[in-house]
């Protein structure tokens, strides 16, 4: 990845902070590939913006936000089946995420966990086109006492699955669009968390 959004600089080894955004710019001449993570990484957003399949995996976490700057989130916006299969973490002092996707191709993000030490974390998910966005780990409060909760806003056809076994008590809003349930706690503690149609 590269901190240039052009794509025309990319190094294979990069440190980044949190208040870096990171895009994925694989070029005119770019192929699909494997980025992998190694130990815990520091980002304000991941940006998928060129029409090419990447997987992040491996590492020990993503860590989004938390060093005060805006647009903190992942988003895709080419046509490209992209996959985070590093765990990620919300950044303790953010309190605002977004999962975006304005392409036709699916976005899948695995495990998602909050840091925050009190009030509530949210993540918005929302498809602007017929790409979805599939979230298919764990999302989590974490183990500092905050709270994670999810707003779904879909105003593409583009559909939320949401499949993991969550723990998060946060709830779930669904502003617009289509949230498909694949798993008995896809909505999280659903004893202190509630799903609100807005």
């Amino acid at each position: 990845w590269s901190t240039d959004a052009t794509g025309s600089t990319a190094t294979g080894t990069v440190t980044t902070a949190n208040i870096d955004d990171l895009f994925i710019a694989a070029g005119t001449n770019g192929t699909a590939g494997t980025i992998t993570v190694s130990g815990a990484v520091l980002a304000n957003s991941i940006t998928f913006d060129d029409a090419v399949d990447v997987t992040i995996s491996g590492g020990t976490s993503i860590t989004l936000g938390g060093g005060g700057g805006t647009g903190t989130g992942i988003f895709q916006t080419a046509n490209g089946a992209n996959v985070i299969s590093t765990s990620v973490i919300l950044g303790a002092s953010s309190t605002a995420f977004s999962f975006s996707n304005s392409s036709t191709s699916l976005l899948t993000i695995g495990a998602v966990t909050g840091a925050a030490t009190t009030g509530t974390q949210t993540i918005t998910v929302g498809s602007t086109s017929s790409g979805g966005i599939t979230l298919n780990g764990i999302i989590g409060n974490g183990a500092a006492g905050g709270v994670v909760a999810l707003t779904v806003n879909n105003t593409g056809s583009g559909m939320t699955t949401l499949s993991g076994v969550n723990t998060f008590t946060g709830g779930v809003t669904l502003d617009a669009g289509t949230v498909n349930i694949n798993s008995a706690a896809a909505l999280g503690n659903t004893t202190s968390g509630a799903l609100t149609v807005a």
